[in-house]
Protein backbone atom coordinates (compact mmCIF):
# COMPACT_ATOMS: atom_id res chain seq x y z
CA UNK A 1 0.00 0.00 0.00
CA UNK A 2 0.78 3.23 -0.86
CA UNK A 3 -0.74 6.56 1.21
CA UNK A 4 -1.25 9.32 -1.15
CA UNK A 5 -3.49 11.76 0.93
CA UNK A 6 -5.12 11.76 4.56
CA UNK A 7 -7.23 15.00 5.32
CA UNK A 8 -10.61 16.74 6.85
CA UNK A 9 -12.50 18.54 4.53
CA UNK A 10 -15.93 20.17 3.35
CA UNK A 11 -18.05 20.84 0.52
CA UNK A 12 -21.26 22.98 0.21
CA UNK A 13 -23.95 22.99 -2.56
CA UNK A 14 -21.62 25.88 -3.76
CA UNK A 15 -18.84 24.17 -4.30
CA UNK A 16 -19.34 20.83 -5.74
CA UNK A 17 -17.12 17.64 -6.21
CA UNK A 18 -16.34 18.30 -10.21
CA UNK A 19 -16.41 15.00 -12.32
CA UNK A 20 -13.45 12.86 -11.53
CA UNK A 21 -11.54 9.93 -12.16
CA UNK A 22 -8.75 8.82 -10.15
CA UNK A 23 -5.74 6.28 -10.77
CA UNK A 24 -6.01 5.24 -6.55
CA UNK A 25 -8.62 4.57 -4.34
CA UNK A 26 -10.43 7.23 -2.78
CA UNK A 27 -12.79 6.49 0.85
CA UNK A 28 -14.80 9.40 1.40
CA UNK A 29 -16.02 9.55 5.14
CA UNK A 30 -18.85 11.73 5.97
CA UNK A 31 -18.88 13.33 9.66
CA UNK A 32 -21.51 15.18 9.29
CA UNK A 33 -24.39 16.86 6.75
CA UNK A 34 -25.27 14.73 3.53
CA UNK A 35 -24.31 14.49 -0.06
CA UNK A 36 -25.13 12.97 -2.78
CA UNK A 37 -22.41 11.29 -5.34
CA UNK A 38 -23.23 9.92 -8.70
CA UNK A 39 -21.08 7.14 -9.76
CA UNK A 40 -20.15 5.83 -13.64
CA UNK A 41 -22.32 8.51 -14.84
CA UNK A 42 -25.04 6.30 -13.35
CA UNK A 43 -26.14 5.40 -10.14
CA UNK A 44 -26.68 7.98 -8.13
CA UNK A 45 -26.03 6.92 -3.73
CA UNK A 46 -26.94 9.46 -1.23
CA UNK A 47 -24.31 9.48 2.09
CA UNK A 48 -25.51 10.63 5.58
CA UNK A 49 -23.46 11.68 8.66
CA UNK A 50 -21.87 7.94 9.46
CA UNK A 51 -21.35 6.64 6.47
CA UNK A 52 -18.47 5.87 4.20
CA UNK A 53 -17.65 5.31 0.21
CA UNK A 54 -14.60 3.39 -1.28
CA UNK A 55 -14.44 4.44 -5.06
CA UNK A 56 -12.06 2.29 -6.57
CA UNK A 57 -9.28 2.78 -9.37
CA UNK A 58 -10.69 4.55 -13.05
CA UNK A 59 -14.41 5.38 -11.61
CA UNK A 60 -16.25 8.43 -12.38
CA UNK A 61 -17.89 10.31 -9.76
CA UNK A 62 -18.92 13.46 -8.71
CA UNK A 63 -20.87 14.73 -5.98
CA UNK A 64 -22.63 17.76 -3.90
CA UNK A 65 -23.89 18.80 -0.74
CA UNK A 66 -27.58 18.29 0.26
CA UNK A 67 -27.23 20.27 3.44
CA UNK A 68 -25.72 23.86 3.89
CA UNK A 69 -21.94 22.08 4.22
CA UNK A 70 -21.10 18.80 4.56
CA UNK A 71 -17.72 17.60 6.29
CA UNK A 72 -16.09 14.79 5.18
CA UNK A 73 -12.93 12.95 5.64
CA UNK A 74 -10.40 12.13 1.79
CA UNK A 75 -7.99 8.72 2.03
CA UNK A 76 -6.16 8.65 -1.06
CA UNK A 77 -4.16 5.15 -1.83
CA UNK A 78 -2.91 2.68 -3.89
CA UNK A 79 -2.57 -1.47 -4.10
CA UNK A 80 -0.05 -2.99 -5.64
CA UNK A 81 -1.44 -6.10 -7.04
CA UNK A 82 1.52 -8.58 -7.53
CA UNK A 83 2.35 -8.70 -3.85
CA UNK A 84 1.48 -12.14 -1.81
CA UNK A 85 2.01 -10.90 1.68
CA UNK A 86 -0.22 -8.52 1.58
CA UNK A 87 -3.12 -8.31 4.93
CA UNK A 88 -6.03 -10.39 3.95
CA UNK A 89 -8.17 -6.51 3.49
CA UNK A 90 -5.24 -5.20 0.87
CA UNK A 91 -4.98 -8.75 -1.20
CA UNK A 92 -9.48 -8.15 -1.76
CA UNK A 93 -8.79 -4.83 -2.77
CA UNK A 94 -5.80 -5.41 -5.65
CA UNK A 95 -6.64 -5.08 -8.71
CA UNK A 96 -10.25 -3.73 -8.55
CA UNK A 97 -11.06 -1.25 -11.18
CA UNK A 98 -14.45 0.86 -12.20
CA UNK A 99 -16.71 -0.21 -9.04
CA UNK A 100 -17.39 1.16 -4.96
CA UNK A 101 -18.58 -0.28 -1.75
CA UNK A 102 -20.84 1.76 0.50
CA UNK A 103 -20.33 1.39 4.38
CA UNK A 104 -23.32 1.82 6.37
CA UNK A 105 -23.87 4.25 9.03
CA UNK A 106 -22.59 2.01 11.69
CA UNK A 107 -18.97 2.14 10.58
CA UNK A 108 -17.95 5.41 10.41
CA UNK A 109 -18.14 6.12 14.07
CA UNK A 110 -15.95 2.90 14.70
CA UNK A 111 -12.87 4.14 12.78
CA UNK A 112 -12.53 8.22 13.69
CA UNK A 113 -9.53 7.50 15.82
CA UNK A 114 -7.94 5.87 12.98
CA UNK A 115 -9.20 8.74 11.06
CA UNK A 116 -7.43 11.38 13.38
CA UNK A 117 -4.44 9.05 13.52
CA UNK A 118 -3.88 9.09 9.63
CA UNK A 119 -4.45 12.33 9.19
CA UNK A 120 -2.38 13.82 11.99
CA UNK A 121 0.76 11.72 10.58
CA UNK A 122 0.29 12.67 7.33
CA UNK A 123 0.94 16.11 8.56
CA UNK A 124 4.60 14.80 10.32
CA UNK A 125 7.64 15.23 8.49
CA UNK A 126 8.34 12.35 5.75
CA UNK A 127 10.66 9.23 7.41
CA UNK A 128 10.57 4.98 6.89
CA UNK A 129 8.72 4.65 10.29
CA UNK A 130 5.81 7.45 9.91
CA UNK A 131 4.85 5.75 6.44
CA UNK A 132 5.17 2.98 8.09
CA UNK A 133 2.74 3.81 10.71
CA UNK A 134 0.37 5.46 8.33
CA UNK A 135 -0.01 2.62 6.35
CA UNK A 136 -0.60 0.10 9.37
CA UNK A 137 -3.53 2.57 10.42
CA UNK A 138 -4.82 2.76 6.78
CA UNK A 139 -5.35 -0.89 6.85
CA UNK A 140 -6.59 -1.05 10.24
CA UNK A 141 -9.39 1.80 9.05
CA UNK A 142 -10.21 -0.76 6.08
CA UNK A 143 -10.09 -3.71 8.20
CA UNK A 144 -12.56 -1.70 10.39
CA UNK A 145 -15.03 -0.51 7.88
CA UNK A 146 -15.05 -4.48 6.68
CA UNK A 147 -15.65 -5.64 10.03
CA UNK A 148 -18.63 -3.11 11.18
CA UNK A 149 -20.70 -3.20 8.05
CA UNK A 150 -23.62 -5.77 9.13
CA UNK A 151 -23.92 -8.53 6.41
CA UNK A 152 -26.00 -7.68 3.87
CA UNK A 153 -25.95 -3.76 4.13
CA UNK A 154 -22.45 -3.74 2.71
CA UNK A 155 -23.14 -2.75 -0.85
CA UNK A 156 -20.59 -3.77 -3.56
CA UNK A 157 -20.60 -2.76 -7.64
CA UNK A 158 -18.41 -4.54 -9.85
CA UNK A 159 -18.49 -6.39 -13.04
CA UNK A 160 -16.44 -9.08 -12.27
CA UNK A 161 -20.08 -11.09 -11.55
CA UNK A 162 -20.93 -10.56 -14.91
CA UNK A 163 -19.98 -14.26 -15.40
CA UNK A 164 -22.37 -15.70 -12.85
CA UNK A 165 -24.91 -13.78 -14.22
CA UNK A 166 -24.31 -15.82 -17.27
CA UNK A 167 -24.91 -18.50 -15.65
CA UNK A 168 -27.17 -17.95 -13.48
CA UNK A 169 -29.74 -16.54 -16.42
CA UNK A 170 -28.61 -20.09 -18.10
CA UNK A 171 -30.51 -21.83 -15.37
CA UNK A 172 -33.53 -19.20 -15.47
CA UNK A 173 -34.34 -19.59 -19.39
CA UNK A 174 -37.55 -20.21 -18.59
CA UNK A 175 -38.68 -16.99 -15.99
CA UNK A 176 -39.93 -14.24 -17.09
CA UNK A 177 -36.76 -12.01 -15.68
CA UNK A 178 -36.67 -8.33 -15.50
CA UNK A 179 -34.21 -6.09 -15.59
CA UNK A 180 -34.85 -5.26 -12.04
CA UNK A 181 -34.17 -9.07 -11.41
CA UNK A 182 -31.25 -9.16 -13.36
CA UNK A 183 -29.64 -5.92 -11.73
CA UNK A 184 -30.39 -6.93 -8.12
CA UNK A 185 -28.16 -10.45 -8.85
CA UNK A 186 -25.14 -8.43 -9.02
CA UNK A 187 -25.89 -5.27 -6.97
CA UNK A 188 -26.32 -2.90 -8.89
CA UNK A 189 -28.97 0.11 -9.62
CA UNK A 190 -30.57 -0.93 -12.58
CA UNK A 191 -29.43 2.16 -14.69
CA UNK A 192 -26.07 1.34 -13.74
CA UNK A 193 -26.09 -2.58 -14.79
CA UNK A 194 -27.87 -1.61 -17.96
CA UNK A 195 -24.87 0.32 -19.00
CA UNK A 196 -22.07 -1.97 -17.33
CA UNK A 197 -23.95 -4.84 -18.85
CA UNK A 198 -23.77 -3.75 -21.82
CA UNK A 199 -19.76 -2.70 -21.63
CA UNK A 200 -18.92 -6.12 -20.45
CA UNK A 201 -21.25 -8.31 -22.97
CA UNK A 202 -22.02 -5.79 -25.90
CA UNK A 203 -25.38 -6.21 -25.94
CA UNK A 204 -28.68 -5.03 -24.02
CA UNK A 205 -29.51 -7.46 -21.03
CA UNK A 206 -32.91 -8.42 -22.46
CA UNK A 207 -31.47 -8.98 -26.23
CA UNK A 208 -28.90 -11.01 -24.18
CA UNK A 209 -31.55 -13.56 -22.21
CA UNK A 210 -33.44 -13.30 -25.44
CA UNK A 211 -30.55 -14.84 -26.96
CA UNK A 212 -29.47 -17.22 -24.36
CA UNK A 213 -33.47 -18.98 -25.21
CA UNK A 214 -32.83 -18.59 -28.19
CA UNK A 215 -29.84 -20.63 -28.98
CA UNK A 216 -31.07 -23.24 -25.97
CA UNK A 217 -34.26 -23.28 -28.04
CA UNK A 218 -32.11 -24.48 -31.25
CA UNK A 219 -30.27 -26.70 -29.34
CA UNK A 220 -33.06 -28.60 -27.88
CA UNK A 221 -34.55 -28.64 -31.85
CA UNK A 222 -31.46 -29.90 -33.19
CA UNK A 223 -30.32 -32.77 -30.99
CA UNK A 224 -33.62 -33.53 -29.05
CA UNK A 225 -37.45 -34.91 -30.49
CA UNK A 226 -39.13 -32.53 -27.31
CA UNK A 227 -42.04 -31.56 -28.56
CA UNK A 228 -41.88 -27.55 -29.83
CA UNK A 229 -45.05 -26.66 -27.46
CA UNK A 230 -42.43 -28.36 -24.15
CA UNK A 231 -39.23 -26.60 -25.68
CA UNK A 232 -40.99 -23.04 -25.77
CA UNK A 233 -42.48 -23.57 -22.09
CA UNK A 234 -38.44 -24.44 -21.45
CA UNK A 235 -37.38 -21.16 -22.51
CA UNK A 236 -40.29 -19.31 -20.97
CA UNK A 237 -43.08 -18.94 -23.84
CA UNK A 238 -46.68 -20.24 -22.51
CA UNK A 239 -48.16 -19.71 -25.80
CA UNK A 240 -46.50 -21.47 -28.85
CA UNK A 241 -47.57 -18.59 -31.58
CA UNK A 242 -45.04 -16.27 -29.37
CA UNK A 243 -42.51 -18.72 -29.66
CA UNK A 244 -42.73 -19.18 -32.92
CA UNK A 245 -41.99 -15.42 -33.86
CA UNK A 246 -39.20 -15.06 -31.35
CA UNK A 247 -37.46 -17.63 -33.14
CA UNK A 248 -38.30 -17.19 -36.59
CA UNK A 249 -37.23 -13.58 -35.99
CA UNK A 250 -34.11 -14.55 -34.32
CA UNK A 251 -32.72 -17.21 -36.59
CA UNK A 252 -35.00 -16.39 -39.22
CA UNK A 253 -36.58 -19.68 -39.90
CA UNK A 254 -39.55 -21.08 -38.31
CA UNK A 255 -38.66 -24.04 -35.56
CA UNK A 256 -40.07 -26.73 -37.81
CA UNK A 257 -38.14 -25.96 -40.68
CA UNK A 258 -34.97 -25.56 -38.21
CA UNK A 259 -35.57 -29.00 -37.20
CA UNK A 260 -36.18 -30.95 -40.12
CA UNK A 261 -32.94 -28.90 -41.31
CA UNK A 262 -30.90 -29.87 -38.59
CA UNK A 263 -31.97 -32.92 -36.99
CA UNK A 264 -29.98 -36.20 -37.42
CA UNK A 265 -32.28 -38.78 -38.83
CA UNK A 266 -31.57 -42.50 -38.80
Amino acid sequence: MRCLLNNYGEFDEMHPIPPTIWPHFDLICIHKGEALIRLLQERETLLSSGQGILIYPDTPFEGYSKVARTEVSVHHFTVEADRSNFPHILLSLAGKRKGFEIFPSNSVPEINREISDAVGLAYQEFSPLLQDMRVATMVLMLAKLELYSEPGRRKIAKTSNFEDLNDWLKSRLDEPLTLDDMAAQVNLSTSHFRASFKNHFGVAPGNFFLGLKMEEAARMLRETWTPIKEIAVRVGYNEVPHFHRAFKSYHHITPNRYRLKHLPRG
